[in-house]
């Protein structure tokens, strides 16, 4: 085992396994998820995206991350969404009276 400054080398790690059939699906449905997280109930959905991002990334598949930075920025989008949705729609009723 080579040795460098206390490290194993790269070569000395085994290679990360193969992403299976199971990923894949977390993967799709994650950024389904995450879409829909925008406009419905981004708490549920959004959360829902992440969970399975980490669930895809710990399985070895590397579209895992984007999962999860897309539940993140979805999450983000759809709150801000909601509360200017809620905003306008507090200013209207109070313009109408």
């Amino acid at each position: 085992m080579a040795m460098t400054h206390g490290e194993p080398a790269w070569h000395d790690y085994p290679p990360p396994p193969p992403p299976s059939r199971r990923t894949s699906t977390k993967v799709n449905l994650g950024f389904v998820f995450a879409a829909i997280g925008v406009i419905f109930i981004p708490i549920g959905f959004c959360t829902a995206a992440l969970v399975l991002g980490i669930q895809a990334h710990r399985a070895g598949d590397r579209r895992g991350r984007w999962v999860i930075t897309a539940s993140v920025v979805a999450f983000v989008l759809g709150i801000t969404l909601a509360m200017a949705v809620l905003n306008s729609s507090e200013s209207l009723t109070i313009a109408l009276g």
